[in-house]
């Protein structure tokens, strides 16, 4: 049983998922560690470490293309690196997993991605004693929460409650010729610091620990209270990538620049309401127009100027300063998807799955879809991360130890999908098909004890008369979601047959 999917005349989705299958078996790395071998995912090329934030924007994607393995181990060894502040490290090095790592001291995201990480194994397992599974005299939980805390206790900007980082690009690795100095509040840092809080919150809550749960609910959303607060631009409609901290100075104001990864993770993290959301993706669809480039994937509009350590970005469109990642549009088309702009989604999913079909899933690339790391021909979460939007954005499914949703957004397309997590053991599958008076969905599931609940996005312009589940009528609600208007219902599992009746 494997993962794969299709949708009736659009060769280039099912591309995605043989693509993503090829490229993680190419870029394994197995290699002993202080835990015994560890198992996990090098960037690809040219890179031969392993990245946490890499490993990070895979894993909603692994969880259903490889074994457990290689899901698990580098979490657990990741946390082994723990230092005595709760901070981590963001790479362990390819040739010496035991010994070899470097500290996390230009991104400031490991700790926020340790704790995320751990929250999606335990979102697809609900194994509580792996949350309390001890490393070096310490709960997995417990080194989460030591995690987030270093960043409260050394990282924290009093006057505008958020955390402080140096200035980098929106997500990434290079800092300016002012060099690493703690000047500034990043939307990336700070909105990933958020989602995190949230999760470890529900961690906590399910380990009974309602004190610790609340602290950590509270301080999430203090941190959403407070980017909204000093971060979004009313006048512009998207949010700045930082603000000077507390008696510093900017070496740029870049309040002017729209940052694709930031912006998106605000409204992951549920700093952005409907009518921000809403004129975030009008912006980013703006900034493509205005551009002229292949897909949504740009990082940045318009380019940053010379400000770089790394010379060649003070020449853009370059690198992390104006290419196209597909790591970042693709988590932007999920967001879409999400969130009620199906319609921008599928067009945006459409651009990005015939760039890769057509060329490979390259680092980044330039405004002619040309590779812009010839050391690097199939990166790792730029596969990964256009797989997620098609497996949660596209075809919906949403499925955990507890609970499966389907939530299909094809509207007036055919397609299947067999999701099958190597992790658990389960799978979810559908197959959909659209005539001009039905939608007709079979489903099946292993999923035992689980809940089910099918939503379903109403063609555009069209309306529902009745909804039948395994021939029978069933009550249903309307859901409306920004653009999209969905048909919601419960479902019986292990498996049935629905028809939507339109109008």
């Amino acid at each position: 049983m494997e993962t794969r999917w299709a949708i009736d005349g659009e060769p280039s989705i099912g591309f995605i998922a043989e693509n993503t299958r090829s490229i993680l078996h190419e870029n394994r790395i197995e290699n002993r560690g202080n835990i015994g071998t560890v198992y996990a995912f090098k960037p690809g090329g040219v890179y031969r470490s392993l990245w946490i934030d890499d490993m990070s924007a895979a894993l909603p994607t692994l969880i259903y293309f490889v074994e457990g393995k290689y899901v698990t181990t580098f979490l657990v060894e990741h946390f082994w690196r723990q230092q005595s502040d709760g901070s981590l490290p963001m790479i362990l090095r390819e040739e010496d997993l035991g010994g070899k790592e470097q500290a996390d001291v230009v991104m400031y995201t490991a700790n926020q991605l340790g704790v995320m990480n751990l929250w999606r194994i335990y979102r697809a397992t609900g194994d509580l004693e792996f949350l309390q599974q001890d490393i070096r005299g310490t709960p997995l939980i417990g080194r989460a929460d030591h995690a987030l805390s270093f960043i409260r206790k050394h990282r924290w900007d009093e006057k505008h409650g958020l955390m402080k980082n140096i200035y980098v690009m929106d997500w990434g690795d290079v800092e300016t010729k002012k060099g690493r100095v703690e000047d500034n509040n990043g939307l990336w840092q700070n909105s990933m610091l958020a989602l995190a809080a949230d999760r470890l919150a529900q961690m906590w809550q399910a380990l009974g620990n309602d004190e610790r749960a609340e602290y950590w609910e509270r301080a999430a959303g203090a941190i959403r209270t407070h980017i909204n607060q000093y971060l979004w631009q009313e006048s512009r409609g998207f949010y700045r990538p930082r603000i000077p901290a507390t008696d510093s100075e900017t070496i740029y104001d870049d309040s002017g620049i729209f940052v694709l990864g930031g912006n998106t993770l605000a409204v992951q993290a549920g700093v952005a309401d409907q009518e921000q959301m809403d004129r975030i993706f009008a912006h980013a669809e703006e900034c493509r127009i205005a551009d002229g480039g292949p897909t949504i994937s740009r990082v940045n509009y318009p380019d940053y100027p010379g400000i770089w350590r790394y010379e060649p970005m003070n020449h853009p469109p370059y690198y992390q300063n104006g290419d196209y990642w597909n790591w970042h549009g693709g988590r932007f088309v999920r967001t879409e998807f999400e969130h009620g702009h199906a319609a921008e989604a599928w067009e945006h999913l459409l651009q990005i799955t015939r760039h890769q079909a057509r060329f490979q899933a390259f680092e980044f690339y330039k405004r002619d879809g040309s590779n812009g790391n010839p050391g690097v021909l199939r990166y790792t979460p730029s596969t990964c991360l256009v797989a997620e939007a098609i497996i949660y954005g596209l075809f919906g499914i949403y499925e955990s130890a507890d609970s499966v949703v389907i939530q299909p957004r094809l509207g007036d397309r055919d397609g299947w999908i067999d999701l099958y997590s190597p992790l658990t053991g389960r799978f979810v599958n559908y197959s959909y098909s659209f005539s001009e008076g039905d939608i007709e969905i079979e489903y099946g599931t292993n999923c035992k004890g689980c809940s089910g609940e099918m939503k379903v996005l109403l063609p555009v312009g069209r309306k529902h008369r009745s909804v039948l589940v395994n021939s029978k009528e069933r009550a249903f609600k309307l859901e409306t979601v920004g653009n999209d208007v969905y048909v919601a219902f419960d479902i019986e599992l292990p498996s049935g047959r629905v028809k939507i009746r339109l109008r």
